[in-house]
């Protein structure tokens, strides 16, 4: 997020006032957030002018100088990727679904 904001010579108070926030919280965005939430990782996007994957891209990114025991999240994507096509397919269609219904 900070490279993003830098590439666009914006200060954390311009990006603050783009997004609606403190200062505080663009500072705390940048440093300490590892789980930001749906909500802001799309206002993000929408400020950028990216797809909010990008900025979850970046995030994995870095999360993988730091190796630690997966997620559920980790767990359950290992245990579908066991499953035959079909079936992955099939969970696919489902995930899409819910997408587009929420």
């Amino acid at each position: 997020m900070a490279a993003l904001r830098q590439e666009r010579g914006w200060t954390q108070a311009a990006l603050a006032e783009r997004l609606g926030v403190t200062v505080k919280m663009v500072t705390y965005y940048e440093r300490e957030a590892t789980n930001p939430t749906a909500k802001t990782v799309a206002k993000l996007g929408e400020v950028f002018g990216v797809e909010p994957a990008a900025l979850l891209d970046g995030a994995q990114s870095r999360r993988a100088a730091k190796p630690g025991p997966p997620s559920e999240w980790e767990k359950r994507i290992a245990a579908i990727k066991q499953l035959p096509r079909g079936k992955q397919q099939k969970i696919a269609e489902v995930v899409e679904a819910l997408l587009k219904a929420s």
